[in-house]
């Protein structure tokens, strides 16, 4: 598996286990802790809004980002 796998896998293991934790509705905060790889951390998540390369994917991998969207509860 290439760095680039390995990272991505790890990213999306991270989002399950988040889902499931918090039952569908994961706050950006939690989103912005990253993951950490061989002791360094790698952040799934940017504030900012586009395209986000990780440093760690920089080189060999293409773009990694998981993006969160506002819930707004009707009011009754």
């Amino acid at each position: 598996m290439s760095f680039d796998e390995v990272v991505r896998a790890a990213a999306i293991a991270e989002v399950r286990q988040l889902r499931d934790r918090f039952g569908g509705r994961i706050p950006s905060a939690s989103l912005a802790e990253g993951i950490v790889l061989h002791g360094e951390r790698i952040p799934i998540r940017n504030q900012q809004k586009g395209i986000f390369e990780s440093a760690a994917l920089a080189c060999d991998g293409a773009a990694l980002s998981i993006q969160t969207a506002l819930v707004c509860l009707a009011r009754t």
